[in-house]
């Protein structure tokens, strides 16, 4: 009799080693893991897979792929505090300086991408200030050469939800900290929040109404479609 490498119907996200989680975002992802592993292991299982390359054993060949996919589907990155190419520090900037977060990120008001301010944004202040700053100097030299400064992002939500900054920040009139938590006190900038499922549904249900009167939805389709 074959060895039945199925897991058992009632397999849950804390019986397959993933972490428990009080949030929606959690809960779902344990959920899909767990449903995964059975797919996957019983795939494995029916095609010949288990045993099936010489000098490794089926099981430890299962067992990567069941990693991988536990790995892959933590998309938590709180706390997440990349080194960038310049030092540029939202704690001097937003912080002491007050400068608006809307000068330099002026695609959130209109569009669905935040996005990096170009370049030339920085220089509206430098060409007169800190001159002789190494990173200001870096700067210059991507201008002069045409080569975009290669930031590393921070924030990132999946492909599969929808996110729209100008819904948020100008309909909605929502603080860009609601979401990237006190950016004026970071020397380098992280991620503060889950920018999970939960961490969005939380809010939306916290909320009554936005700036314009509006109700958030929780509704699956106003954010996976």
């Amino acid at each position: 009799m074959g060895v039945d490498y199925r897991f058992p119907r009632h397999a849950s996200a804390l019986t397959l080693g993933a972490r428990p989680s009080n949030d929606v975002n959690g809960l779902l992802v344990g959920a899909l893991r767990a449903r995964s592993f059975q797919i996957i292991a019983l795939f494995a299982g029916e095609a010949g897979l288990l045993g099936a390359c010489s000098g490794c054993s089926g099981t430890l060949l299962v067992s990567v792929i069941l990693a991988t996919l536990f790995v892959g589907c933590n998309t938590n990155q709180q706390g997440y505090e990349p080194e960038q190419p310049i030092a540029y520090s939202h704690a001097v900037h937003a912080g002491r300086f007050q400068i608006d977060c809307l000068y330099c990120h002026f695609g959130a008001e209109r569009s669905r991408h935040a996005g990096v301010p170009p370049a030339q944004v920085c220089m509206n202040c430098h060409s007169q200030i800190k001159r002789d700053s190494p990173d200001i100097q870096k700067i210059d030299a991507a201008i002069e050469s045409g080569t975009p400064i290669a930031w590393t992002r921070v924030h990132r939500y999946p492909d599969f939800a929808y996110f729209d900054h100008s819904r948020h920040v100008a309909v909605a009139g929502i603080r860009c900290q609601s979401c990237h938590g006190p950016v004026e006190t970071m020397t380098r900038l992280r991620q503060a929040g889950t920018m999970s499922m939960g961490f969005c549904l939380d809010c939306h249900r916290k909320t009554e109404h936005s700036g314009n009167g509006a109700v958030p939805s929780t509704d699956c389709s106003a954010c996976h479609y």
